[in-house]
């Protein structure tokens, strides 16, 4: 049997483990995963019964999902929330014994010419009036029709009438079929708030999804008059999902349960292959350099980070289709209060042109679920900034005081009065925020996935999709990878 080393980047969760050894391992691993994000932790726990050892160059694992803590409340300062667990994410919270909360209704909230709008039926009012109701009706049903077809990467058939939206942009997909303004602006504010990447930069294909996502299981609306802007609960659920600590109770849970296998300041420099071994150098907290031997290895980093430490064993093929990912940058900023900013929900889309394209109410899930917060004169408002364009990086150069000034006179008009709450905040500045599917991505990404073999594999959301549950997946399908490596005679 051929032996596997894991070599997962993933820069992910709050979590201290195992420093770096002092001494070269002079047995190899079966699999060394480099990074301690939720594709690279996933590997891991896919790979749990085999010896692994998942390297992180930080001192916590964690990435873009992670939370902060202030005043007994937790927040989000990245990932917010999670569609239904399915899979191996699902097997994974319940390996963890961590308690999903469904977030409370409403979960989405849209703003339009002064008014707010709640949860899927307002949105569909919002729509409806802004357009008409056989053009809202006619939308649901090519969105639903289309995404019939729809798999992610690699199951995708890039032959398929639906793969072809890969070749066109989000935008020109709403003109061909001729829907109004208002659809582009409310998503073009989606894709930048999820992507940080806008309508003009982003492929239908990928759009397509994230639009099906919001309208699954929906039906035609008969007559405008059914479509109630409520803040009442209604149907079965708003489908959205988080824990009482945020999503980072995932990777934190993962991490305790992986114990030793994961090894915290631990920067990887390079990584070298001598026959069927390969060799992962890498400089512990003292700076002093070591490293390991393994039979595969499983880079989980971002697309530039992966190039650049598997320089040696990437192959110029690998390398030139990596090196065309791009990522869009993000800022997120809490603002700490004494009293509510915004507390009329969970999530404030904001119309476009705003400096910023969402508001959320960090403390919603837990007021809703735990007694003790209910009353605590706490509250804690994330803002999530996207740049204007993917390729416009400005924003992360940005002063505190810049960033600050623009939220103060953007929420004004839209929650006037909230400068005066605000005692307090926190800007988390993401280079590598999200990997941008720009035209002809999943052409691509399914040619990498065919040629990435023997014994080096890839994993991370920008190898299927910019989403915390597709990083997952990714770290599965690397870890399914591996497996059938080291089983072979």
């Amino acid at each position: 049997m051929k032996k596997l080393i894991i070599i997962s980047i993933c820069l992910f969760f709050a979590i201290s483990v195992e420093k770096s050894a002092l001494a070269d391992k002079s047995e190899p691993f079966d699999t060394i995963i480099v990074g301690g994000g939720i594709a690279g932790l996933t590997t891991a726990f896919s790979l749990r019964n085999f010896n692994i050892k998942l390297l992180e160059k930080k001192s916590q694992v964690g990435g873009r999902t992670f939370s902060g803590d202030y005043k007994g409340f937790s927040y989000a300062r990245g990932t917010e929330y999670i569609g239904k667990p399915e899979g191996i994410l699902k097997k994974i919270i319940n390996q963890l014994n961590l308690k999903l909360r469904e977030i409370p209704y409403p979960a989405d909230i849209h703003y339009d010419n002064g008014k707010f709008y709640y949860g899927e039926m307002g949105k569909a009012l919002m729509l409806t009036k802004r357009s008409s109701l056989s053009e809202y009706n006619r939308f649901l049903k090519i969105v639903q029709k289309t995404y019939r077809d729809y798999e992610d990467v690699p199951e995708l058939d890039m032959k398929s009438k639906v793969a072809q939206l890969d070749k066109i942009t989000a935008r020109q997909w709403f003109e061909q079929n001729k829907f109004s303004r208002i659809y582009i602006d409310t998503y073009n504010v989606t894709f930048k708030g999820l992507f940080g990447a806008t309508i003009d930069e982003i492929s239908a294909l990928s759009a397509l999804t994230e639009m099906a996502f919001d309208y699954e299981g929906s039906e035609q609306v008969e007559d405008i008059d059914d479509l109630k802007n409520t803040v009442t609960p209604y149907g079965d659920g708003t489908g959205m999902y988080a824990f009482d600590k945020g999503i980072s109770e995932i990777p934190l849970g993962l991490a305790r349960y992986l114990k030793d296998k994961v090894q915290v300041d631990t920067t990887v420099t390079k990584i070298m292959k001598k026959g069927e071994m390969y060799k992962v150098f890498y400089l512990n907290e003292k700076k002093e350099e070591h490293f390991y031997k393994a039979y595969t290895v499983i880079l989980a980093t971002p697309a530039a980070i992966s190039i650049a430490i598997g320089e040696e064993v990437l192959s110029n093929e690998q390398k030139e289709i990596m090196n065309k990912v791009e990522y869009a940058p993000y800022l997120t900023v809490a603002l700490f209060s004494g009293e509510p900013i915004f507390n009329k929900g969970f999530d404030l889309a904001l119309p476009d042109g705003s400096f910023f394209t969402d508001i959320y109410d960090s403390t919603w899930i837990e007021r809703y679920y735990n007694y003790e917060p209910r009353n605590k004169k706490t509250w804690i408002t994330t803002i999530y900034i996207a740049p204007r364009t993917y390729k416009d990086r400005s924003i992360l150069a940005m002063t505190d005081e810049t960033i600050m000034s623009k939220i103060y006179e953007h929420l004004n008009i839209f929650l006037p009065g909230s400068r005066e709450k605000v005692q307090g905040f926190e800007i988390n500045r993401f280079s590598y925020a999200y990997p941008v599917m720009t035209l002809g991505t999943y052409h691509r990404l399914t040619n990498l996935h065919k040629i990435t073999k023997n014994g080096l594999y890839l994993a991370g959301d920008y190898m299927t999709y910019p989403t915390f549950e597709a990083a997952v997946v990714s770290g599965e399908l690397a870890a399914e990878k591996a497996i059938q490596w080291l089983e072979e005679d």
